[in-house]
């Protein structure tokens, strides 16, 4: 019968991090066998004393949580989001974990349970999937540069070409134009859309907060890098999936002569076939306070087209992961409000004259509460027969074969506001 020496003779292993290794399955097994070998014994003896039995469970009752701690270290993958004190440090850090994590999961190979190595991948693709402005490092010969047409154009590359513009001494809204193409909303395009010029002082601010953006993109250590170098193709493949556009706080009025709050209603009236064709009456949210809202303060939004899938984590962890993994300040990125949704799509998709958000019910961070509801809803936003739809829901709209649009949450990198609370 296993006695209270047995317990002393067990010693635990040295295990502070995933990085050691090898050894971590083989040592997790051993120190499993040691713990059951107590229970399985020969010896059909009882501990008769029960003051040694309750020392006896209390003893091995450390080695028991330290197995189960042990066996969380085998999907070390939680690692990869975890906070880091050093944001600088980030990058190294998360390619580092990938790939200790994908060299483990090659070694343990079928030791492991499928459904964990299932769970391990599915995790690792999502943290690959939200490293888009890590620029890469390959050159593209033929995309690498300001090519002839454009330095003949707009100014070329200042080192090679005497006498060019170099790339990062242009004006921000032609840096903007050659990295983004036609998915940079200007506000000459923004009015076209809308039906008129944007007021006069509206302007002028936009153009003067527009240099923000760019600063912003340039703190990204990489994406700085291939700027200063005038290496366009990792720039563009970096904001592939992006459009910038400007969220103006007042639309035109049809006539031109003076503007109106921009808000859901006004936008229904100002770009009406992005819209279900119906009166006010008869909207289920007509009347509450989120369809008359207008923004703060006007501000440039870098758009992702790709949604953030929120099915298993909550809206603002996966938001989290995404700021983090993409070298950006966390108040750099926060939850859509209905409004933002709603005026992102209909701009964005007017001036691109297609759906350009990937379809998903996209969770907004606007709620609200209607009488006698004990409990306040909030709203999503999704398209349907190409329209923009608004529903409200208490918790998670999920998948289902007759609405087949995953809960997510649809990134805006916003670098030249102050997001309110």
């Amino acid at each position: 019968m296993a006695t209270l020496d047995d317990t002393q003779a067990l010693t635990e292993p040295e295990l502070n991090s995933p990085e050691e290794g090898e050894g971590l399955h083989g040592r997790v097994l051993s120190l499993a066998r040691r713990i059951t070998s107590l229970a399985e014994s020969d010896d059909d003896d009882e501990i008769e004393d029960p003051q040694l039995g309750h020392q006896l469970a209390l003893s091995v009752k450390p080695y028991v949580d330290r197995l189960v701690a042990l066996r969380h270290l085998l999907n070390p993958v939680g690692r990869i989001i975890e906070k880091r004190d050093q944001m600088e440090e980030l990058r190294d850090e998360i390619a580092g974990d990938i790939a200790s994590v994908e060299d483990a999961s090659q070694e343990l190979g079928e030791s492991v349970d499928v459904t964990l190595m299932t769970e391990l991948q599915t995790e690792l693709a999502v943290v690959k999937r939200d490293r888009k402005l890590f620029t890469e490092d390959e050159e593209d010969e033929e995309d690498d540069s300001l090519s002839e047409s454009e330095a003949d154009d707009d100014g070329g590359h200042a080192n090679k070409r005497p006498g060019r513009t170099a790339f990062l001494d242009r004006p921000v809204s032609e840096r903007l134009r050659l990295v983004l193409g036609q998915r940079f909303i200007d506000l000459d395009r923004l009015g076209d859309v809308v039906g008129a010029p944007l007021p006069d002082d509206e302007i002028e601010l936009a153009e003067g907060r527009r240099e923000r953006v760019w600063e912003g993109l340039m703190q990204i250590e990489r994406f700085g890098h291939h700027a200063r170098q005038e290496q366009l193709g990792p720039l563009r493949q970096a904001l592939r999936d992006y459009v910038l556009v400007y969220r103006t706080p007042r639309l035109p009025n049809a006539d031109g002569e003076g503007d109106t709050a921009c808000t859901i209603s006004t936008l229904k009236d100002c770009l009406p076939t992005r819209f279900v064709g119906s009166s006010d009456r008869s909207l289920w949210y007509s009347g509450l306070p989120f369809y008359r809202e207008s923004f703060p303060e006007g501000h440039w939004a870098l758009l992702d087209r790709q949604y953030l899938n929120c099915t298993f984590k909550q809206p603002k962890i996966r938001l989290v992961m995404y700021a983090r993994a993409n070298e950006l300040p966390a108040e750099a990125l926060r939850q859509k409000s209905v409004l933002e949704d709603v005026y992102d799509r209909a701009i964005v998709d007017g001036v691109m004259d297609t759906l350009f958000f990937d379809g998903c019910n996209s969770l907004t961070r606007t709620t609200y509460q209607q009488k006698d509801e004990p409990a306040k809803k909030q709203v999503h936003v999704y398209y349907r027969d190409g329209q923009i739809r608004i529903s409200g829901k208490r918790g998670l709209p999920h998948w289902r074969p007759g609405k087949p649009r995953w809960p997510g949450v649809l990134p805006a990198i916003v670098f030249d506001q102050r997001l309110p609370d």
